[in-house]
């Protein structure tokens, strides 16, 4: 028993150390921290050996990708496909090269994974996309097919009505759109892209027709929303997001009304629609939304209030605090920015503050601000970050336009 214990506690040891070294590489990976999550998986992979690490180096060559180390994260994944070749990560591997634009390649990865597996409905899908992109429409078409043929799901058949529709196949796109909102009934962006190939009067008739046909589903509503606001029929628009809101009352149709409230510069009811969406689904993209209407309204403090509570959310890219920003600049000028701005310094990451001074440099000088205040935004944006290219460039041709 004594020598049992001496044998295996080692072992037992071992892969405590590995496993907390996986959750903590999965973790800075998660939250989006490459360099810590890639010494991470480098260290997993030399504590772990043969086809074990397999997984390790995928999570090892996304990581590299992320961080735009092109020809390493190719490295790694070409030693992953060494050790243990698979339909799967060959997959993988071309995804990541269409990501950054290495076509060919991407599609020599995807015939390679449909030699291991002909049935993998991801490689032909693959497959389709990069040669869509290359403009090889016969090709992605036939892909496409395939890979409806193999899993006739709903991103299958709508990215088959996408390359149909560019191929100037109309009907045939219409009826690949319909067999992807029959598939799924809340596939928002099929319903979209049906509207925009059918004529008007055409696609809101059939968007009626399918509320009718299932009355507990929004999302006809919020695509006939849609529609008419694209039309320019504001009014209906407000009553077709009204109606979808009374099936679903979610944060995003309160935000679509909200959205359509405010093009027609009905604050009071957009501010309502806005603070129902909130309510339901606290976010920088509603609360920018929000901000915007409360400032028609000159109703700074509110709107002020509420780049506060983005800030605690610690999500999205401010954008609520870069349109009060510009709110307080056009009110009382850019040293009232900055003292704002000054208390949110502890609380919003280097990075980010200087991105919002960099939108309001930008927004200074296309609306009406003096070149002046722009550059200002520019040099707090590097005061706070130094090494923003994008500050610095911005900077730069404002002294140079002088």
């Amino acid at each position: 028993m004594v020598t049992l214990s001496v044998v295996t506690a080692p072992e037992i040891s071992f892969a405590q150390t590995v496993e907390q070294l996986i959750e903590q590489a999965s973790f800075a990976q998660a939250n989006a921290r490459y360099s810590e999550a890639e010494a991470l998986w480098r260290r997993v992979i030399k504590s772990m050996s043969g086809g074990n690490n397999i997984e390790a180096y995928k999570k090892l060559g996304e990581v590299l990708f992320y961080e735009q180390k092109i020809d390493a994260a190719i490295a790694i994944y070409k030693q992953a496909i060494k050790i243990k070749p698979s339909a799967e990560i060959y997959t993988q591997f071309g995804n990541k090269l269409r990501s950054v634009d290495k076509l060919q390649e991407a599609i020599v990865a995807y015939r390679e994974a449909i030699k291991l597996d002909s049935k993998s409905d991801s490689a032909h899908f693959g497959i389709a996309q990069a040669l869509d992109r290359q403009g090889k429409k016969s090709e992605a078409i036939a892909a496409f097919m395939r890979a409806v043929e193999l899993n006739p799901n709903t991103d299958n058949y709508e990215s088959l009505g996408d390359a149909l529709k560019k191929a100037s196949k109309k009907s045939e796109a219409i009826a690949a759109y319909r067999q992807a909102i029959k598939i799924e009934p809340k596939n928002y962006s099929a319903y979209l892209s049906l509207g925009e190939i059918l004529p008007f009067n055409e696609a809101v008739a059939i968007f009626r027709q399918l509320t009718k046909e299932d009355p507990n589903n929004d999302v006809p509503l919020q695509a006939l929303g849609y529609l008419f606001n694209e039309s320019g029929k504001l009014k209906e628009a407000v009553s077709a997001y009204r109606q979808a809101i009374t099936i679903n009352p979610s944060a995003s149709n309160y935000a679509q009304l909200g959205d359509n409230l405010l093009q027609q510069k009905k604050f009071d009811l957009a501010i309502a629609a806005f603070q129902e969406a909130v309510k339901k689904e606290p976010s920088d993209y509603i609360y920018s939304n929000l901000a915007s209407a409360l400032v028609k309204q000159g109703k700074l403090d509110e709107a002020l209030a509420g780049c506060r509570k983005v800030i605690q959310l610690k999500k999205g890219i401010y954008e609520t605090c870069a349109i009060v920003g510009m709110a307080i600049y056009e009110k009382q000028g850019f040293p009232a920015v900055r003292s704002v701005f000054s208390q949110f310094s502890v609380d919003i990451k280097p990075k980010h503050m200087a991105e919002i001074y960099l939108r309001l440099g930008r927004e200074i000088q296309i609306r009406r601000g003096t070149k002046e205040d722009g550059r200002s935004a520019f040099q707090e944006a590097l005061k706070i970050n130094p090494g923003d290219k994008d500050a610095l460039e911005a900077l730069n041709s404002t002294r140079a336009s002088k």
